[in-house]
């Protein structure tokens, strides 16, 4: 079996990181594309936010940047981090839900859904299963 790796985010919207979309759960058309960094970074923020609540800018950049040769920095994280606020905002997510701790990095104010889509055929039709939940209201 192959499975995809998404967030579901305040019940509404899907974050699909391999293909760096966000989209309405139940109208896929209605969607928004991420750069690839900011897909990586959002990832990366939601799946550290998961662990331990938080994800810190030392976090964010040896594992959005580094660990993939390049070079990081805290203009290009707060460059990356803009992106991502104001196309959360493009489809109906609030921006202010990454929130800056200062000195520390980010947090997220969003329900946040772990679940798998078990691919079932080549015309990429899924059957869902969620298999984890945390709130990240904090």
């Amino acid at each position: 079996m192959n499975y995809s790796h998404d967030y579901t985010i305040d019940e509404k919207y899907i974050f699909e990181q391999n293909s760096s979309l966000i989209y309405l759960k139940l109208d896929r058309s209605q969607n928004i594309e991420l750069s690839k960094p900011a897909s990586r970074l959002f990832g990366e923020i939601i799946s550290l936010n998961l662990k331990k609540g938080i994800a810190t800018r030392d976090e964010l950049l040896t594992n959005v940047w580094e660990e993939y040769g390049l070079v990081g920095s805290n203009n290009n994280l707060n460059t990356y981090i803009s992106e991502i606020r104001k196309k959360l905002e493009q489809i109906g997510i609030d921006p202010k839900s990454i929130v800056t701790v200062p000195k520390k990095g980010f947090r997220l104010d969003s329900h946040i859904s772990i679940h798998e889509s078990e691919i079932i055929d080549t015309e990429n039709q899924y059957d869902e299963i969620i298999y984890s939940q945390k709130n990240i209201h904090i």
